[in-house]
């Protein structure tokens, strides 16, 4: 097969979304496919995340043509934008697109994709039902632009309820991979002083670090060997966390650190991952922990995080974004050195389930069941349903206006 994956800000950012788009391509090309990446700067520059040597990279200069007004992405409707990023794709030849975002960016795929014939996978990276109110200006917008997409890759079973009937036979559910770590950490922490609580995620909002922190400082006094470690803190957000720390009375005991590139050095040393992200799609820095042999504890309402996580089992899944419900979590895990020690390698066993060769497997036939719409895709075939109908039309009305 030929391969083309449109992957956003791969030379830019080092994210979960350009790592994962990286080894795709790079596994889908191992295994003999011919792969091609295309990637958005203004200044073409070689990817953060390597890809092999005989991989193609396009690069696309979207400055013009995407922009945020009133904190929401907007897309310059240009149709010689879009024509000319056309015929850069039509010269790669591929048998498929897939196109990894749910944010609006994926808006210009329709309009470059529609009369070429090539079959079009649009890529969740999260939970569905948490990008209409964040990246898009209504629901009936984002399902028009998702209905153009031949098939539709998403990361867990439990998002599937958030498609409407006309779009469930388009869906493929493949989550994130993980490799087992050869090097696991000890979560009783026997011979270990300090023991550690360890965040590894970007610093963001959603991901709650300062709730964990106020969480640490209603145990902190109790369990005075315990500390608590987060990697993956730069900017503004990161200070605010630093302050917040100080602020609860955990300075000393409660540690910001920046971005790693040992993030598994660091697991290994350390005994329970806490993770209060509110939402996630599959998240790879739980996975990682978990092949690591940690213990985690998680937001019981975390898609995501809540399939991965079997409460009880490899790790304990608190009810509430609170302080309060975080800390109750992390004290029964510090009350118990043996509960960490069996959930640690129960934690180790689902791991496995995640496998690069599992997950990339998955994605290889995902690929080839969408060569099947080559020159008859379903943008390019009248319409099956009303629902879809109504879609083509709103695409159609979107694609009238000079900013979406």
């Amino acid at each position: 097969m030929n391969i083309l994956i449109v992957v956003w800000n791969l030379t830019l950012g080092r994210g979960g979304r350009q790592r994962a788009g990286a080894a795709l391509a790079n596994d889908m090309f191992r295994r003999g496919h011919k792969c091609t990446v295309l990637v958005n700067d203004t200044t073409p520059a070689p990817p953060l995340f390597p890809l092999e040597k005989g991989i193609g990279l396009i690069h696309i200069d979207t400055s013009n043509h995407l922009e945020y007004r009133d904190k929401l992405l907007r897309h310059n409707n240009d149709s010689l934008f879009h024509e000319s990023v056309r015929r850069r794709i039509l010269a790669a030849s591929p048998d498929a697109v897939l196109v990894m975002s749910s944010s609006r960016e994926i808006l210009m795929w329709p309009a470059i994709l529609k009369g070429t014939g090539i079959p079009l996978i649009f890529s969740e990276r999260t939970d569905p039902s948490f990008m209409t109110p964040f990246c898009w200006g209504s629901r009936e917008e984002r399902l028009a632009v998702l209905s153009a997409a031949d098939l539709i890759h998403f990361q867990m079973e439990g998002f599937r309820s958030y498609y409407p009937s006309f779009l469930q036979d388009r869906l493929r559910a493949i989550p994130n991979q993980v490799s087992q770590s050869t090097t696991v950490s000890d979560p009783t922490g026997k011979n270990q002083s300090p023991k550690i609580i360890i965040n590894v995620a970007r610093m963001d909002e959603h991901k709650h670090q300062p709730l964990l922190a106020r969480a640490f400082r209603l145990i902190a006094m109790d369990y005075p060997d315990w500390e608590l470690h987060f990697w993956g803190g730069e900017g503004k957000l990161a200070e605010d966390l630093k302050q917040t720390i100080v602020d609860a009375g955990v300075a000393g005991r409660a540690h910001v650190h920046n971005t790693t590139d040992t993030v598994g050095e660091k697991l290994s040393q350390a005994q329970i991952f806490a993770f209060p992200s509110e939402f996630e799609g599959c998240p790879n820095a739980l996975l990682e922990a978990m092949a690591h042999g940690l213990p985690s504890i998680g937001y019981a309402q975390c898609g995501g995080t809540n399939e991965i996580l079997l409460n009880g089992t490899n790790g304990l899944l608190f009810d509430e974004l609170t302080p309060h419900s975080i800390a109750q979590a992390l004290k029964t895990l510090l009350d118990d050195e043996a509960l960490r020690e069996n959930m640690g390698k129960a934690a180790q066993e689902t791991s496995k389930q995640f496998s690069p060769e599992k997950v990339f497997d998955k994605y290889e036939k995902l690929f080839m069941e969408a060569t099947r719409f080559k020159n008859k895709t379903r943008l390019n075939s009248p319409c099956v349903t009303d629902e879809e109908a109504q879609c083509r039309k709103t695409l159609e009305h979107l694609y009238s206006l000079q900013w979406i």
